[in-house]
This record gives structure tokens, C-alpha cells and sequence, in this order.
């Protein structure tokens, strides 16, 4: 005697186990994860395009971008692209992304010295008054010779108050750190200053004043 089969029951597996996860599923979690955000970054700077919108928000995380691609500031949240830390980061890396930059930030002078040293063309960007800066101009063009002259001009100058001395110092000490070359030239002009606070009319101080800025800042003699 014959047993006639039963019906087939046919059993899903996708209702028994897990959905296996996914490259997709893998992506969307490494977009969130921020120390493995922080290590591509890190890594390739670029890879901020990728993360996830909070981590674009991240100071951390983007400024570590930044300081690896410039162009990483394109990917940065809208409040981290105005942080003065990270666009200085970025121009430094790469110059021309001062185009981005807020309008308050292309009228810093340290922002745009560093975005023109690292690019030349990026003074288009810079505010008008920078752009009408002469030294800005010389660094963007790498004008060793007219740099030479500035130097030799700013040390003609007779300052009258203390203030004035300082702003003095200060150039001279601006011209080096972007012109290092031009240590001896600086120095010679600074020797010429004569310092208002004196009565005895020795040159001393503005002199003292820039080697020791040399010495801190750029490591020179």
C-alpha cells in the first residue's frame, strides 16, 4: 500500500535568520563611526566628502582634514568653514580655497599672507585693502628684489612714539618669517631704526627687539 506524499512546505529563509549585512549597510556605519572617520581623514583629507553630516560638524575632525586637504573645506558643516583654525589650516595647504572663505577672514592678514605663499593667485580672493598691501603683493609674486627695497625703506623710517616703533618691528619680523632668505637684510634694517624712547639716539632696541623675534619664531642664529 502506497502513501500518497503530503504538500510541500515551502520555508522561507528570510524569515528564519538574519538579513545579511551589506558593503551598503558596512558604508553607512564607517560614515558615523568617528574614530574611523578621524583615521581617513587623517589619511586622506578628502575623505571628509564621505562622513556623515554631524561629523562634518566635528571642529575635530574637520580641522584634521583641513590640515591634510585644503580642499576638505568644501565638505565642512557652514559654521566650521567660517573657524578661523581650519580655513588657516586649509589655506596653508592649499591656497586657493581662500575663495571660500568668509568675507571677515579674506580681510585677515595672516589667512591671506598664508593662502598667497602657498598660492600666489589666491590674492584675486584676498579683500581689496590686502590686495593694495605691498608686502602682500611681493609675497605673491615671490618678489625677492622689491622685498630687499620694502626692508631698505622701512628701515628710512623715524618713528616718533613707541607704538609706531612696534608696528616697525613688527613688519620687519612679518618680512622674515615669510622671507627667511632675507634674514641679514632685515636685521641691517632694523640696525637703522633709531628708537624714539632713547635720548641718546643709539638704534638698540628696535635691533634688539627683531632679533629676539628672529630667535623665538624662526629659530634663526
Amino acid at each position: 500500500m502506497s502513501i500518497a506524499p503530503g504538500p510541500v512546505r515551502v520555508v522561507s529563509l528570510s524569515a528564519t535568520t538574519p538579513r545579511a549585512q551589506t558593503s551598503e549597510d558596512y558604508s553607512e556605519k564607517l560614515k558615523v563611526d568617528r574614530e574611523m572617520v578621524l583615521a581617513a581623514v587623517q589619511k586622506h583629507g578628502f575623505a571628509l566628502r564621505f562622513a556623515s553630516e554631524e561629523l562634518k560638524a566635528d571642529r575635530g575632525i574637520v580641522l584634521a582634514a583641513a590640515q591634510k586637504c585644503g580642499a576638505a573645506l568644501l565638505f565642512a558643516s557652514q559654521e566650521l568653514t567660517a573657524d578661523r583654525d581650519i580655513v588657516l589650516a586649509a589655506v596653508q595647504n592649499d591656497g586657493a580655497v581662500l575663495v571660500y572663505a568668509p568675507e571677515e577672514l579674506k580681510a585677515d592678514r595672516e589667512i591671506v599672507l598664508a593662502a598667497v605663499q602657498n598660492h600666489g593667485a589666491a590674492l584675486e580672493y584676498a579683500s581689496e585693502e590686502l590686495k593694495d598691501d605691498p608686502f602682500v603683493k611681493a609675497l605673491a609674486r615671490r618678489d625677492v628684489e622689491f622685498t630687499c627695497e620694502y626692508l631698505e625703506n622701512l628701515g628710512r623710517l623715524r618713528p616718533t612714539v613707541a607704538s609706531e616703533l612696534e608696528a616697525l618691528a613688527d613688519k620687519i619680523v612679518e618680512i622674515v618669517k615669510y622671507f627667511p632668505e632675507l634674514e641679514q637684510e632685515a636685521q641691517d634694517a632694523s640696525a637703522q631704526v633709531e628708537d624714539p624712547r632713547n635720548d641718546n639716539g643709539t638704534y638698540s632696541l628696535a635691533h634688539k627687539r627683531s632679533r629676539t623675534e628672529f630667535e623665538k619664531d624662526f629659530n634663526c642664529g
